[in-house]
């Protein structure tokens, strides 16, 4: 759930969201970049504990939040492209 080296583990998909959205910054507005450098900000200072006393429910219930805003701000500020069309091919 929190290993980094780990490609599907929440850690490194929340990075890789965020590389993502770097990589991508002139088709991006505002929101859809700061919600996930948000997201990585407060998994990054939420793992800096020690990691048996985490929270993981608490940790998801963030995380599936920070989601919805996420995908919310991507549906109003993105150009209605590939990258639109790619991301509602995503399961609800």
């Amino acid at each position: 759930m929190v290993d980094e080296n780990n490609p599907s583990s929440i850690v490194s998909s929340i990075g890789a969201a965020r590389r993502n959205a770097r990589e991508e910054a002139q088709q991006h507005h505002g929101r859809c970049l700061g919600e996930p450098d948000a997201l990585w900000l407060e998994l990054n200072s939420r793992l800096r504990v020690d990691r048996s006393a985490l929270d993981r429910g608490a940790l998801i219930e963030s995380v599936k939040k920070q989601a919805v805003m996420i995908f919310g701000a991507a549906q109003v500020t993105l150009l209605r492209d590939e990258a639109y069309n790619f991301l509602q091919l995503a399961p609800s």
